[in-house]
């Protein structure tokens, strides 16, 4: 039995067709590794199946949003660990450095996409990178809470050793000369 390499799941959002096309057609052609691709024209529609993604494209340029930065926060908000590619305007630096700033994973210039395969597959290693640290970060974080309540209960057991005996001596002082065992 052979070892798939799973393939990667890309949603594209946005309301162009012509970039929805110029995008599969670039995947079809460079993309190394095996990958599906969804093509959702609205939020609303691409928000049901962004659990089971492993990368968006999003095209901050679609009708009903008035700032392209709402349209990445809407999507943003709703993902956990999803890298997103945000498609920006040629003279919209400022907004690039903003979602950069913001989380995104990559910008593109809209309809030019000759780095696209290179920014879904960084994206997608810095991704597992950020995943994976963040996981051990939970499991040291997990270990030290366990190691520090084993340490804690030591102390605490120590300290009911010491005030027992410091029980007797005060009890010694007073003629109780009885000591307990």
């Amino acid at each position: 039995m052979k070892n798939e390499i799973p393939k990667i799941k890309l949603i594209f959002v946005g309301d162009n067709v012509q970039h929805k096309e110029a995008i599969e057609a670039k995947l079809e052609k460079e993309m190394r590794l095996p990958w599906s691709f969804l093509y959702y024209e609205n939020i609303d529609r691409a928000v049901m199946h962004l659990d089971d993604t492993d990368l968006i494209i999003l095209d901050l340029e679609s009708r009903g949003f008035v700032q392209p930065k709402e349209i990445f926060e809407e999507i943003d908000s709703r993902v956990f660990e999803v890298p997103i590619i945000a498609l920006t305007g040629e003279d919209e630096h400022d907004l690039a450095v903003y979602l950069m700033e913001q989380g995104a994973a990559d910008t593109l210039i809209r309809g030019q996409f000759l780095r696209l395969v290179d920014a879904i597959e960084f994206s997608l290693i810095r991704q597992r990178i950020g995943t994976t640290a963040r996981k051990v970060s939970e499991q040291v974080m997990t270990d030290n809470k366990i190691d520090n309540a084993e340490k804690l209960k030591d102390s605490e057991d120590k300290n009911k050793k010491e005030a027992e005996g410091h029980r007797q001596i005060l009890r010694m002082f007073k003629g109780d000369y009885s000591v307990d065992s």
